[in-house]
């Protein structure tokens, strides 16, 4: 899923910070598959907010200076491993209310906004 992309006509492109924004209580499901979430740099960058996420492969979550952060306190990300990056000012979580992640594998790029995770199980952090 991808907002903000470079690839994309500028003309098209609506006034104001770009986000994804995923609905409360939706999850999103890719079986075994990769979950890929980035906003581009096309126009100014807003955050990314998710709800649900389930796969045994690969979550990747690139805000691109925005925020990461979870639609609900019942937001959980089920994965196999995932990676968040965002740079700038931009964090991951917040400290009243962090991701929530099942994960085995967690690897986290963070702007000064800082890196906030409740996780679950046994997960390797890198």
């Amino acid at each position: 899923m991808l907002g903000n992309n470079d690839d994309m006509n500028f003309a098209n492109r609506s006034e104001g910070k770009a986000s994804i924004n995923q609905l409360d209580g939706t999850t999103l499901n890719a079986g075994s598959g990769t979950i890929n979430i980035e906003l581009g740099n096309l126009g100014e960058v807003g955050d990314i907010n998710l709800a649900n996420l389930t796969t045994t492969g690969q979550v990747l979550v690139n805000a691109n200076g925005g925020n990461i952060a979870r639609a609900s306190e019942n937001s959980i990300i089920n994965a196999g491993s995932v990676l968040f990056e965002t740079n700038g000012s931009g964090g991951i979580g917040l400290t009243d209310a962090p991701l929530q992640l099942n994960v085995e594998n967690l690897e986290a790029i963070s702007g000064s906004g800082g890196a906030f995770f409740d996780v679950f199980g046994r997960c390797e952090y890198w």
